[in-house]
């Protein structure tokens, strides 16, 4: 590789100072007499900054000089866009280009794709090498393979939880739900990293923990973003939780909530809700449609509801149904 002149040296550097002052059309000024000069940083870097621009035929031209001259990064650029197109044999072909010049993500890449065309075992070869380079997705992904492949929990959770350190954030959450049955500590505090990686359902996972473990300052606000979040159990759990404390009225809300969601036993609680509160009718309501979607409690209910108010017939009708 022919090495860049002094003058490219000198303009990859102001361009690079431009570009961290935001001044991207001055950057991309002097990332092209960079590039002119053969400075391969600043062909990729102006292939980036083109791309950024609105102008992708121009951009893919500059990564293709970049990558020619051996840069790594630029070839997985050129897989990624050719995936977008769905090129995937050329794709294949810069992401292989890469991931012999040693780019980790590059590696994962390859790997995916060529898993997504039935090649598992190269696919995994290469998470492996991109694993083995540090990248956090190829060690979750290996977590996943060996969880949802291969039945290898163990293993899968020595991925997760080496992809979790290296900053994967469901990683954090996946070790977490491997552990809940054997080791409840360690399990709340992958998730507490998930949740401060910004991970929803870590959110969920703890609201859910400590309202089992009895818990319930630290249940309510985590259940409360949770169901906020669209977390159907969590709205579930939360409206217990308020009607435990005698907050009805707004368990009431949170039961209807999860019921729209397709929490059938938020049905049967919001009916037991509505009936000791007088309000049998909504009751009713309530446990024929949870009875209608197959739910034993909520067809046991409607049964001793309607044996209640001596509509022994229709009772008769949804006993045969149990």
């Amino acid at each position: 590789m022919t090495s860049p002149s002094p003058a490219a040296e000198e303009a990859y550097a102001k361009a690079t100072d431009l570009r961290n002052e935001n001044r991207r059309a001055d950057a991309m000024e002097w990332y092209r007499k960079a590039a002119e000069g053969g400075h391969t940083d600043g062909m990729y870097w102006l292939g980036g900054l083109t791309y950024l621009s609105g102008d992708a035929e121009e951009a893919v031209k500059w990564f293709r000089r970049a990558a020619e001259a051996g840069h790594v990064d630029a070839a997985h650029e050129l897989g990624v866009l050719a995936y977008s197109r769905r090129e995937t044999d050329e794709a294949a072909e810069w992401y292989r280009q890469a991931a012999e010049g040693g780019h980790p993500g590059a590696m994962t890449s390859l790997g995916d794709l060529l898993r997504r065309e039935g090649r598992k075992e190269e696919g995994e070869d290469w998470w492996r090498k991109a694993a083995e380079a540090g990248h956090q997705g190829a060690m979750f992904g290996l977590g996943a393979v060996a969880e949802e492949e291969r039945g290898d929990t163990d293993e899968a959770l020595r991925w997760y939880r080496a992809s979790a350190e290296a900053g994967h954030g469901l990683a954090n959450v996946k070790a977490g739900e491997l552990l809940l049955g054997t080791d409840q500590a360690e399990a709340e505090k992958w998730w507490l990293r998930g949740r401060d990686a910004g991970e929803a359902k870590a959110v969920h996972y703890l609201g859910t923990l400590y309202k089992q473990q009895g818990r319930r300052e630290d249940a309510e606000p985590l259940l409360r973003e949770a169901a906020g979040n669209g977390f159907s159990s969590s709205m579930f759990n939360l409206a217990v939780l308020l009607q435990d404390d005698g907050r009805s009225e707004e368990a009431e809300t949170w039961y209807r909530k999860a019921a729209d969601k397709g929490e059938t036993k938020a049905l049967v609680n919001l009916g037991f809700l509505l009936f000791e509160s007088g309000r049998t009718e909504e009751a009713e309501a309530c446990y024929r449609q949870a009875a209608e979607r197959g739910d034993t409690s909520g067809l046991q209910s409607l049964v001793s509801l309607l044996t209640a108010q001596g509509r022994e017939a229709e009772a008769k009708e949804w006993g045969a149904k149990a």
